[in-house]
């Protein structure tokens, strides 16, 4: 583990330096395991979700996102793996899932070179464009480094992004990616709704039991993924790829940040919906 505090949940709540590890060459998913042992692990994440092999369970996701404090701030970051929104000052709001209450932490995405890929969980083999994971930390976890120690430390929902009209409710979020494009900078968003950072339709999701999609790879996701996506504009997603990383070569586009899908293992993975 390092820099646990200063990277809280930074990519899929990854625990490690951003040097360590990248998306392809010696450095890609295929060799995480030689410097995270969680990666080899038998519950990692993202997987491939075969609807007609998932079974039906009535689960509820609530939350009091609606009761917004005056104080809640956004902070959007280039992280060099994914743009990052880091929220702060959230006591007070929650997401209670599966028996248990989650605080808001961070939403960051991943996304592909082209249209044809980018999200990391797929739909009976098929990626979309991007997807978005909006990270939440166990409450009764006082630290980052506690809760990737346990199966129930993080709640992920993942929300798959497709290409069409632009989202006004992202609008602050890729407005802002141009003051982002470096690694490193950061950019302070007004104007975002926390109950925005989800789909409409909160009833209908897949959900498992699973891991960070980064390294560490921690074996400590309560893994939901909505049936509905959410939809941005071409020009949107344009923003998101002319974002920059301190590649070997120099400076880089960030591109397919994504990890491929992972073997179930025997793991179920249930539907709070008919299909």
């Amino acid at each position: 583990m390092c820099r646990v505090v200063a990277l809280v949940l930074a990519c899929s709540a990854a625990i490690c330096m951003s040097s360590d590890w990248s998306y392809d060459g010696d450095s890609g998913p295929e060799n995480w395991y030689k410097k995270f042992q969680f990666c080899a692990g038998k519950r990692q994440s993202p997987i491939d979700i075969l609807p007609a092999e998932t079974t039906v369970e009535k689960r509820k996701l609530q939350n009091n996102y609606y009761n917004q404090p005056e104080n809640l701030t956004f902070v959007l970051k280039n992280n060099g793996h994914s743009a990052q929104v880091d929220i702060g000052n959230a006591t007070g709001l929650y997401s209670n899932a599966f028996g248990q209450t989650f605080k808001p932490v961070q939403v960051h995405f991943h996304w592909g070179r082209n249209d044809s890929v980018g999200s990391e969980h797929t739909i009976n083999g098929s990626q979309y464009p991007a997807e978005m994971h909006f990270v939440h930390m166990n409450k009764k976890y006082s630290t980052a480094e506690e809760a990737v120690k346990n199966q129930d430390g993080l709640l992920v929902l993942g929300t798959f992004i497709t290409i069409g009209i632009e989202s006004s409710e992202f609008k602050p979020i890729f407005d802002a990616l141009e003051e982002v494009e470096g690694e490193g900078e950061t950019k302070a968003i007004d104007a975002l709704k926390i109950v925005n950072l989800m789909p409409d339709n909160k009833k209908e999701f897949y959900f498992y039991n699973g891991s960070l999609t980064t390294p560490g790879c921690n074996q400590a996701v309560k893994w939901i993924v909505f049936k509905d996506e959410i939809c941005i504009s071409a020009l949107q997603m344009e923003k998101l790829r002319a974002l920059k990383h301190h590649g070997d070569k120099g400076e880089a586009s960030i591109s397919n940040n994504f990890r491929p899908t992972q073997a179930l293992n025997g793991r179920k993975v249930k539907r709070t919906f008919s299909l």
